[in-house]
């Protein structure tokens, strides 16, 4: 069993609220070592391309060609928009330079499978961080049980039909893009409260007093780029979610408990060790190259929610 030392080299910054939320920043001691772009950079500089991975194309599954000479982070969360349907990683990868890499994925647009363009692009937000949660549990076990990356994609169209629900949102594909369009107004209100600060590396992230979720990535100038889409991820479960949490009320908890993580260690589907621990509140997932952390999130799993079945595979909660 592996476990993570953390906390000892972060620093947490001063808590910033706004209405039932509320974010503290984590500062990185140092910067990292391991040099890389974002997918945001690569895509700008035209250095990456991610295509199906075949004409009729395969739903779990993504080719990604690296043309840069670093490796380009991809993170577990992030939404690819295009081709035959809208996908989101299954889990953090670094794809080597010069390389082409087949990345696991899984779909977040239900009701379409066919070519709106050849290539992807990178949605500026990353999915809300419930789906996150419980896709990276479902990885989890599907590592443990197969030995791959693969996440329960009727648990995700749920997840998906969920939040398009909750956000009062339509959408003719079933695409977790619509349920942001809806919140449009109020999460301006929520980007103002928790701005960037020069530096960060990370955030925790509070939703009525219980911690949701940690986000860390090991590159300032990274997580900056980062930082906005990694917020939308909680601010639509902020809005959205009425439910009592059951998890760490302070960062004192939070550090104590992590102490004891024992986590597993497995190749990642690019460069580096993919590592991921899991007990009845928290699913963790991050990606360990050359020693350094690249990247690390803590989610929570809980909620108290009852769902019935709808047309057209949808499913309401209440």
């Amino acid at each position: 069993m592996l476990k993570i030392d953390f906390f000892n080299q972060v620093r947490i910054g001063e808590p910033k609220s706004y209405e039932n939320m509320t974010v503290y920043p984590i500062f990185a001691l140092n910067d990292g070592n391991v040099k890389y772009l974002t997918l945001a950079e690569a895509l700008s500089k035209k250095l990456v391309k991610i295509t199906e991975v075949s004409e009729s194309g395969v739903v779990n599954e993504l080719k990604v060609e690296n043309f840069a000479d670093v490796p380009i982070l991809m993170l577990d969360g992030e939404e690819l928009v295009g081709a035959k349907q809208n996908r989101t990683l299954n889990t953090t990868v670094l794809i080597k330079e010069k390389s082409t890499t087949f990345i696991p994925v899984s779909c977040v647009e239900q009701g379409r499978w066919s070519y709106r363009s050849r290539e992807f692009v990178k949605h500026k937000f990353m999915v809300p961080f419930k789906l996150r949660a419980k896709k990276a549990a479902s990885v989890t076990e599907s590592i443990k049980s197969s030995g791959r990356f693969y996440a329960h994609q009727g648990m995700v169209w749920e997840e998906v039909a969920f939040f398009i629900s909750s956000a009062g949102a339509s959408s003719n594909t079933f695409a977790i893009d619509d349920a942001y369009n809806v919140i449009e107004e109020r999460r301006s209100d929520y980007f103002n409260a928790f701005r960037y600060e020069d530096g960060q590396n990370g955030i925790i992230v509070l939703i009525d007093g219980v911690i949701v979720g940690v986000d860390y990535v090991s590159l300032k100038n990274a997580y900056k780029i980062y930082h906005d889409g990694l917020i939308a991820g909680y601010i639509l479960s902020a809005i959205s979610e009425k439910r009592i949490r059951k998890g760490y009320e302070t960062i004192e908890d939070l550090i104590n408990d992590f102490k004891n993580y024992k986590w597993e260690s497995v190749k990642s589907v690019g460069l580096g060790d993919d590592v991921r621990f899991k007990n009845n509140n928290y699913t963790c997932a991050g990606l360990i190259y050359q020693d350094e952390i690249i990247h690390l999130a803590i989610l929570n799993l809980t909620s108290d929610e009852f769902l019935t079945r709808r047309s057209r595979g949808g499913y309401l909660w209440f």
